[in-house]
């Protein structure tokens, strides 16, 4: 293929084309100047120069850019200040010709690495003399005349070497000035600081100045080799090495130092539901590409300063300084809902449960936060599952981020929703329901508190009495729920465990104060679940109550809040393991999609 289309189509190749003709050039016009004015001092002086940056050639810290940084550099500018220019720009030769001929390049490649260089020194060498017949020769003018030569040499040098790379990589020229400029560490001003000194000293002792510049130089750039492998090392130790992100081990060691700081952000727990499934339908390799796409999504979705952890096999955790609204959590999902592979695998579908928990005070510990996240990413996980009715449970996205939204409010109540239904399943179970009503019950009890979301968090975790007013803003929930699952088409045995689930036997319940058989038997056994899980459960203002201790409150509220046969039925279901052992095993069981 011709060269002229495509330096016409592309103007940066066209613009180091031109570049590399002009260095080269100015390279050949030096080499003429050298065999007509090379005197004896200067080539003691070329000779060191050369054969120390030849030395020093094959050393070189690659950066993340693409480009190199060169320990002899610093030697060739010292060319700048103690030689002619024409011959400061031959000293890079040697060294030059030994790395590009390492690399075995073309001649194209020899001759923009030549043009590279020299038209660095060039000008600078160019600028320099000019500066030193206009300003004269005080200390000061010799001072600035340095800065600005070696200010401006760094400018035309990485500017250049920014091009060469972009052309390489086929990255946008702007992207890898950028890039270039994150890159000026302390190496390379420490390098331009000691070719300052060596410079200052070059006017009387220039030999001497290039050897303690050399030495210097050395021990600058193993200093910074020997701290980038350790920084490697550490990288490797906190990343993981699939995804990129942060791993385990920098996980927990995040975890103690926080141990004893309150937490006021927010955490995701996320785990991929079937990987296994993933794994051996489509192979590793697909598994592999799949988890580099949840963290790929997670990174994208809340980037700094949020910290994204692979925590397992296929569960991530993400840590975020602030508090996460509703609104967040849902692009989040929607972000990993959209996982798929294009490669020819357009059946694979990707399940994914999160668990979002923020601190509710000040006080909040990291680990409290997270083993409230974890507990609301099983929750989820568990939603959709098939019960032991064999029935399929589905209910719509946006009630479960409801319910979700709504045990957030109080960090206490953590999974209530999914124990009330499974405690309320197994006594439908118990007393014989056919399967459409235990669907209902579980339905039904997964959202019973839903009518909570227009509850104030004041009232929901108020530690003393209610007052009247407050009073009434909890015995409206039911309603409040019920109207919200009405408009999404559940079905009145649903609706009913919603709205009446509060009802007491004696009729003294809220919000109809219905009693005995008035109240629907799918909300006399809701009743029962909801009340035992509440009184089990670690809230704001008490402890948890032991096994027996609620069940002998239940036992002693037979015929006025609960219904005889309900309660009958727990008894014996509580005999000999209990149902909080059976749900604890019931969440262990694995999850099919």
């Amino acid at each position: 293929m011709s060269i002229m289309p495509t330096l016409a189509k592309q103007p940066l190749h066209l613009i180091l084309f031109v570049l590399t003709i002009l260095g080269n050039v100015i390279l050949l016009s030096g080499l003429v100047f050298l065999f007509h004015h090379l005197t004896y001092h200067s080539a003691l002086l070329m000779i060191e120069i050369s054969v120390l940056c030849a030395l020093l050639a094959p050393w070189s810290i690659r950066m993340p850019s693409g480009a190199s940084w060169r320990p002899g550099i610093p030697l060739l500018l010292l060319g700048i200040f103690t030689l002619p220019k024409e011959l400061a720009i031959l000293i890079s030769l040697p060294g030059l010709l030994w790395i590009t001929a390492r690399a075995h390049a073309r001649l194209p490649k020899y001759l923009e690495t030549f043009a590279h260089v020299t038209i660095g020194l060039y000008i600078s060498a160019t600028v320099y003399a000019f500066m030193r017949h206009r300003l004269g020769a005080s200390f000061p003018a010799l001072i600035l005349s340095i800065v600005l030569t070696l200010l401006l040499h760094l400018i035309i040098n990485r500017f250049i070497s920014a091009m060469i790379v972009a052309k390489r990589e086929q990255r946008p020229l702007l992207d890898q000035l950028q890039l270039s400029i994150k890159e000026l560490h302390w190496g390379y001003l420490n390098s331009y600081l000691l070719v300052f000194m060596s410079a200052l000293l070059s006017r009387h002792y220039p030999m001497i100045s290039v050897f303690l510049a050399t030495a210097i130089q050395v021990g600058i750039f193993s200093a910074i080799n020997d701290y980038n492998k350790v920084k490697l090392l550490q990288k490797s130790a906190w990343t993981d090495g699939l995804t990129g992100i942060e791993n385990r081990n920098a996980w927990e060691s995040h975890l103690r130092e926080h141990e004893y700081i309150p937490f006021s952000g927010s955490l995701i727990v996320v785990d991929v539901d079937n990987f296994k499934e993933v794994n051996d339908q489509f192979g590793h390799l697909t598994g592999d590409e799949v988890l580099r796409d949840v963290a790929d999504a997670l990174v994208s979705s809340l980037p700094r300063p949020a910290r994204h952890f692979r925590y397992g096999g296929d569960e991530f955790i993400v840590y975020s300084p602030h508090p996460l609204s509703a609104e967040k959590m849902d692009m989040i999902r929607s972000h990993l809902s959209r996982l798929r592979q294009s490669k020819g695998r357009q059946n694979l579908h990707v399940k994914i449960s999160m668990g979002l928990a923020t601190a509710s005070t000040s006080a909040a510990s990291l680990s409290e936060v997270l083993q409230l996240a974890d507990m609301r990413m099983y929750e989820e996980k568990q939603r959709e599952k098939m019960p032991h009715g064999g029935f399929e449970v589905m209910l719509p996205s946006s009630l479960l981020a409801l319910t979700v939204a709504i045990e957030q409010k109080d960090r206490y109540t953590a999974g209530h929703n999914l124990r009330v239904a499974f405690y309320a399943l197994k006594l439908a179970q118990k007393m014989g329901l056919d399967s459409q009503r235990q669907k209902a019950i579980y339905r039904g009890s997964i959202v019973h508190d839903i009518g909570k979301i227009s509850t104030p968090d004041a009232i929901l975790n108020k530690r003393g009495t209610l007052t009247p007013d407050e009073r009434q803003w909890i015995n409206q929930h039911p309603v409040t729920g019920f109207e919200i699952c009405k408009k999404l088409g559940f079905t009145t045995d649903e609706l009913d465990v919603v709205l009446f689930h509060h009802e007491r036997f004696d009729g003294a319940g809220y919000p109809r104060q219905l009693r005995e058989m008035q109240i629907p038997l799918v909300a006399r056994i809701a009743a029962v679940a909801d009340v035992y899980d509440a009184l089990t459960t670690v809230r704001s203002f008490r402890d948890a109550w032991r096994h027996e201790e609620a069940m002998d409150y239940i036992r002693l509220q037979t015929g006025s809040a609960f219904d005889p046969a309900c309660v009958a039925a727990w008894d014996a279901l509580n005999t000999p393991l209990t149902l909080r052992d059976q749900y604890a095993n019931w969440q262990k069981e694995p999850f099919h999609a």
